[in-house]
């Protein structure tokens, strides 16, 4: 939060200019309908719009704001600029401690056109309706202007019910719904419904095997036979009716102008059944082949159409040749990986795309806010440098969606700011800003009684701690922390060898750290009834246990569950049960119970390994 006289801002406006001696009077009643008021509804009285563009085309939802001794006038630039402005007049209602506010002139625009968030409802965690609609409200304080929703099997649609039949899917009504509630707080509901890789949901189930690159199974890039292909083939017949029919019902409950296809990790692409075409004509064009066939199914729809960048930019000669208004989406979510290449690639070739950075809260459990920040910067930085469409902050639910809801907070809020004005770097105090924030936002606490500043204070200062404790351990691990690498350890080999060169650490520091910020909530929170409070602490419970674990799992002579002496290894699945437990009763405060099942059984086969008498 940022003061200037006596005007107080959650985001610092460009310009500010204060008329000391004169005041504008706030009636209750104006108030409230400023409080209340969405987009579309009926603008309050004493408040004047005036729909005008901006000098300059770099102004992205320009707004400026006159306030006037006897009405407030907002010029902007469209309805959604207007909304902007006017949730400042609130933010200035909020913090004043008087029925009155000094004159003066406001004016401020984002630098980046299309500022988005990009959340996983798929796997395997699907948000009820009112958690999603909390953190709509949350972006939109933020004044992201886009929410890309990325589903693989969790829509209802219709003759496909096999696929998602247990998994509590949104049906029409419900993204018809979120779409209008979107709208409402000036932001654009996008679909991201996968068309290339990540298609196992479906590809599972018989009668959709005939659409997959190698039905019978594939080895993955690590090396890992699956049995169940997660890539559908390009060249098979009735790939393209199927997706026709999955983006026609889509496209009869969005608004948007835009469908996300996804294409991304596409494995096994070129190794079975699209094998001889890729040899004869190119793997890569293939591809290309593949992209256009789907844009004229989404163009068809009179929608526009994304794709995420990873396959492009492995063939740079490809990049002119796609439909020039795709708006690719290039994502990089490490902050030691540089992402300027392929910013440069897309704009030499005078593509529209945008920079996907990352929350880093996936996998790792507690977040990555070192990586985190810094894959902002980055992004940011080389937005503005290559003159990117958009920005995308992504949150992802790889490995059963386990990390906390409230852990993208600080992510979400860093983006969120410094896509809307890049020099506000450095420029405020983040522990601070979460804080304010959650009192603008209570149901990102969906807190039962009313807290107080210092209870705000105390979740917003044990959040951004949580969120360095996987950074304790220095060694870098791609897409995770140590912790989070041990709690996978058993599942499969992708994070093994991080495990195994840390062969002896001992986890004293998180632990101390880990003890010291469950002390805080126990003291300063004891009497809060949030939901919040509880997800923090059994994030930092069952990092507690994951530091006891690794320890006792590190200090083997193999490094072998099977090692640790069994007294140990009961009293680890014992620990492990109660969180398990309790873990299932925060899920369905926030989430639907489809997927629950998926994602609890990764807890539930590491109780079940402990148990195992050898």
């Amino acid at each position: 939060m940022s003061e200037t006289g006596s005007w107080k801002f959650l985001i610092q406006p460009r310009v500010v200019r204060i008329a000391p001696n004169k005041f504008f009077v706030i009636t209750r009643d104006l108030f409230d309908k400023i409080d209340k008021y969405t987009i579309g509804s009926e603008i309050p009285s004493q408040i004047t719009y005036i729909e005008k563009s901006s000098e300059y085309k770099e102004m992205h939802d320009w707004y400026h704001i006159l306030i006037h001794e006897d009405y407030i006038e907002i010029s902007a630039e469209s309805l959604q600029s207007f909304y902007i402005g006017l949730s400042i007049i609130k933010q200035l209602l909020s913090f004043s401690s008087s029925n009155h506010l000094h004159c003066g002139e406001i004016e401020d625009w984002a630098d980046i056109e299309k500022r988005g968030v990009m959340l996983d409802v798929s796997r395997d965690r699907v948000y009820t309706i009112e958690t999603l609609k909390s953190l709509i409200d949350f972006y939109s304080l933020l004044r992201f202007n886009q929410l890309i929703l990325y589903i693989e099997h969790t829509f209802a649609y219709e003759g496909h019910e096999a696929v998602y039949k247990d998994a509590s899917p949104y049906t029409p009504l419900d993204i018809f719904n979120l779409d209008v509630y979107s709208k409402e707080r000036g932001i654009e509901l996008i679909i991201n419904q996968n068309s290339f890789g990540h298609m196992e949901r479906f590809l599972a189930h018989k009668e959709y095997h005939y659409l997959a690159e190698n039905p019978d199974g594939y080895a993955d890039p690590w090396g890992v036979y699956r049995p169940i292909d997660t890539t559908v083939s390009p060249v098979q017949e009735g790939v393209i009716p199927f997706f026709t029919d999955l983006y026609t019902q889509l496209s009869k409950v969005i608004s948007t102008d835009y469908i996300h296809v996804g294409g991304d990790e596409p494995w096994g692409f070129g190794s079975g059944k699209s094998k001889a075409t890729c040899n004869k004509k190119g793997l890569e064009y293939v591809y290309l082949d593949y992209i256009k066939d789907l844009y004229t199914v989404v163009t068809s729809l009179g929608k526009k159409m994304m794709i995420w960048a990873d396959v492009v930019l492995k063939y740079p000669h490809i990049i002119p040749l796609i439909p020039k208004d795709i708006v690719i989406c290039q994502w990089e979510y490490e902050a030691h990986i540089p992402i300027k290449d392929g910013c440069k690639a897309l704009h030499d070739a005078e593509k529209k795309f945008y920079i996907g950075c990352g929350t880093s809260t996936w996998n790792s459990l507690s977040g990555r806010w070192n990586n985190a920040y810094n894959n902002i910067i980055s992004g940011i930085k080389n937005a503005h440098i290559y003159q990117a469409k958009g920005l995308l902050i992504t949150e992802w639910g790889d490995n059963g969606h386990i990390q906390q809801h409230v852990l993208q907070i600080p992510p979400i809020i860093l983006s969120g700011i410094l896509s809307w004005n890049r020099n506000l770097e450095n420029t405020f105090d983040m522990s601070a800003l979460i804080s304010t924030i959650l009192e603008f936002v209570p149901s990102l606490v969906s807190s039962f009684t009313k807290l107080s500043q210092e209870e705000y204070n105390t979740l917003s200062y044990v959040l951004l701690s949580v969120e360095g404790v996987g950074e304790i351990y220095e060694t870098e691990i791609h897409n995770n922390t140590l912790l989070g690498a041990i709690l996978l350890y058993h599942q499969g080999p992708y994070y093994r060898q991080s495990v195994i060169d840390a062969r002896g650490y001992t986890f004293e520091r998180e632990k101390y750290v880990l003890h010291t910020l469950l002390e805080t909530l126990d003291v300063k929170l004891f009497h809060a009834d949030s939901i919040m409070k509880d997800e923090l602490t059994f994030t930092i419970e069952l990092l507690f246990f994951l530091c006891d674990y690794g320890a006792a799992l590190l200090s083997t002579e193999h490094i072998k569950i099977g090692e640790i002496p069994h007294l140990k290894r009961d009293n680890l699945a014992s620990t492990l049960s109660k969180l398990l437990a309790r873990y299932s009763m925060l899920w369905l405060l926030t989430s639907r119970p489809g997927g629950l099942k998926d994602s609890a059984a990764r807890l539930q086969s590491l109780v079940e390994i402990l148990q195992e008498k050898k």
